[in-house]
């Protein structure tokens, strides 16, 4: 660890140094920069300042990719009809979209009317807040279920590759270790040492609970 934590190494002498970053050459000729999975930056500077081989160094609980959520910075609130036991369902800012209440569509009505109960699908301050959406039905009489989402709110996920997220630029002075503190700040409970075979381990923090239970009941 003393080759990571500026004992004896692991300090940055150039000025800067981006770890979340490669530039790679295209065919041809131009060069363009590319981010680096987590587990490749955290396993390249374990290698090439604590002199470790790649066989020792075990980054484990990090997938290659993460999800990363879709923010809706749309002016108007965005209204997504959801075919209940289905997997249609449509996008519309339209606030005059026609649905209807009521069996065979006795009710007309629109999206934006404010007394329907939306959908809280993508609302996360309805996390574990029981909420029935109104029951609802489109031209075709096929019952529906209508979110609102407006600016600010979360609006779905996409798969990305698991990088660091923002600039991972150390700068002269600066520490290995302070770079994997870096990663382990982002990710949260995460932890890294060099274990007595001088294997290092990245890896989520090990919790070890021992709870018992049983439904003997005693009269006494």
């Amino acid at each position: 660890m003393t080759l990571l934590n500026g004992e004896l190494g692991g300090v940055v002498t150039s000025l800067t140094w981006d770890f979340g970053t490669v530039k790679v050459t295209d065919d041809d000729g131009s060069t363009h920069e590319e981010d680096l999975l987590l587990k490749e930056i955290v396993t390249d500077a374990v290698h090439t300042f604590a002199h470790t081989p790649f066989y020792k160094i075990h980054v484990n609980d990090l997938d290659d990719m993460g999800l990363e959520l879709l923010e809706y910075r749309g002016a108007d609130p965005m209204y997504l009809i959801r075919q209940v036991n289905a997997d249609r369902q449509n996008l519309t800012t339209n606030k005059n979209t026609p649905v209807y209440r009521g069996l065979n569509r006795t009710q007309p009505t629109t999206v934006s009317d404010p007394s329907i109960v939306y959908d809280p699908l993508f609302d996360l301050e309805q996390v574990g807040v029981v909420m029935t959406p109104t029951r609802l039905y489109d031209a075709n009489n096929n019952v529906v279920t209508i979110a609102k989402l407006e600016y600010g709110m979360t609006a779905g996920y996409r798969l990305t590759d698991l990088t660091y997220a923002g600039d991972l630029i150390l700068n002269v002075g600066e520490t290995i270790a302070s770079l994997l503190d870096k990663i382990v700040a982002m990710l949260g409970e995460y932890e890294y040492f060099f274990d007595l075979n001088g294997d290092f381990w990245f890896q989520r923090k090990q919790v070890y609970l021992k709870t018992t239970w049983n439904n003997i009941k005693t009269n006494e």
